[in-house]
């Protein structure tokens, strides 16, 4: 009797998340479509040949206070602009551009996102896994973020999340070209390539780096390679996504604590500060003038990380969980960058589903004992709250009583990171766990 009741109520709380899912969704679209600034307005594709391709375009951005940083050239990877051409010719101002771009974006994640749950379904008969796959792939406030700003990570998820499909297919050179194009709208996929190297996939890896050939051709046709500003390291050192020399010696931080950025790097750094939540942009003062130690700490971590994580990799050979192995490369991504701004988590999605997957799938088929099921399933659900997949951030302010926005409160402290470190243990946990008991499995 009490387990029914137990399966009644886990059941009706589960069509609640999806339900608050689905309509932060909703929200997310409609906020956006009235919305036209954000990241992609700040670095708006060919803004600097676009007064001779669309003038009609170029006047409607010129009349807004933001302009593009970088209108002297073109920043992130050559996809990020070339992909978005089309939405550039046929839009008049910039309204219809980002209303198209809306519409595509929207339109593509229910898409992916069917076309995912159907290639991970595996035979599942739970009522309760669809709508919690749901609300875990709807509910993410860093797709929130994408959708409302229009930022190309989003645009790389769908090509991973594509790959991934590909892959489960055996369509290998596919899964190469869509982890090209991720890697070359923003380079950080780029971790995919030794990922493909170290899992002996040939064809992906042929099909990868035949896409990036094709793409430095394209880059050098469409934009020109002497415009690329990421080549300009002082500038790429100032906008923190590169590591300044003297911070090697301790003299510098490796990336600096900031109400725009939750890195791991950052976590760290944040037990070395002081930070005043008391303003609307927090303040930081740091409590010591020699960065050695915190530096040395993020790398000592993120090495291991990386490293762990290729090695469990490599000794799978091709008999590792793809979806695990695509959300620990994510993860990976994610954990040992220095520059991650919070709507880089999107892509902690698969990290979630993967693991929502072993507890309602995988897990039925070996021996998880019931403690380790509870255990994990408690601090799996702490890692989504600190990701802000279950809670909005909105309601963080009541728990917190923050007089600032809750927003800068979890970017300043990076808590996001700190979820995302909580995602990668549990992950390679699972990882590992998976794996053996499939192998003594076979063995028996």
């Amino acid at each position: 009797m009490r387990k029914n009741i137990l399966k009644i109520l886990i059941f009706f709380l589960s069509i609640l998340l999806a339900f608050l899912s689905s309509a932060r969704f909703a929200r997310a679209a409609f906020i956006a479509w009235n919305s036209f600034s954000g990241e992609l307005l700040a670095n708006f594709p060919f803004y600097f040949t676009l007064k001779s391709i669309n003038p009609a375009l170029y006047n409607s951005i010129s009349s807004y206070p933001d302009l593009p940083w970088f209108n002297g050239g073109w920043f992130y990877g050559p996809i990020h602009h070339i992909w978005l051409f089309p939405f550039i010719l046929i839009s008049g101002s910039i309204q219809v551009f980002f209303r198209s771009l809306l519409i595509f974006y929207c339109a593509s994640i229910i898409f992916i996102a069917r076309l995912f749950y159907k290639q991970i379904l595996s035979g599942i008969v739970s009522k309760v896994y669809p709508l919690l796959f749901t609300a875990i792939f709807f509910g993410a406030f860093a797709l929130m973020d994408n959708l409302t700003q229009r930022n190309v990570e989003l645009f790389e998820l769908l090509l991973i999340i594509a790959a991934f499909i590909a892959l489960s297919k055996k369509r290998e050179y596919l899964g190469g070209i869509c982890l090209c194009l991720a890697a070359t709208a923003k380079l950080l996929p780029f971790i995919f390539l030794p990922y493909l190297i170290v899992k002996k996939r040939k064809k992906a890896v042929i099909a990868f780096l035949g896409t990036f050939l094709v793409i430095i051709f394209l880059g050098q046709l469409f934009l020109r390679w002497q415009k690329y500003l990421v080549f300009d390291f002082s500038s790429m050192a100032h906008q923190g996504i590169i590591p300044e020399a003297s911070s090697l010696f301790g003299q510098t931080y490796l990336s600096p604590i900031r109400h725009t950025n939750s890195s791991l790097c950052g976590f760290i750094l944040s037990f070395f500060a002081h930070i005043d939540m008391s303003k609307q942009i927090p303040q930081v003062t740091y409590l010591t003038h020699n960065f050695f130690l915190p530096n040395v700490i993020f790398i000592f971590i993120a090495l291991s990380i990386f490293l762990v994580s290729f090695f469990f990799f490599y000794k799978t050979a091709q008999k590792g969980n793809l979806l695990y192995e695509f959300s620990l490369v994510c993860l990976v991504m994610l954990l040992v960058s220095t520059h991650v701004n919070p709507h880089y988590y999107v892509f902690t999605i698969l990290a979630a589903v993967s693991i929502l997957y072993f507890l309602f799938i995988t897990g039925e088929n070996v021996n998880f004992k019931r403690r380790q099921r509870l255990f994990t399933i408690f601090i799996y659900i702490c890692a989504l709250l600190l990701s802000g997949f279950l809670i909005p951030f909105t309601l963080y302010g009541k728990m917190f009583h923050l007089k600032n926005v809750v927003f800068h409160y979890f970017t300043t402290y990076n808590i996001l990171a700190l979820g995302t470190l909580v995602l990668w243990f549990i992950l390679i946990r699972l990882y590992v766990y998976d794996y053996v008991q499939k192998a003594a499995i076979a063995k028996n």
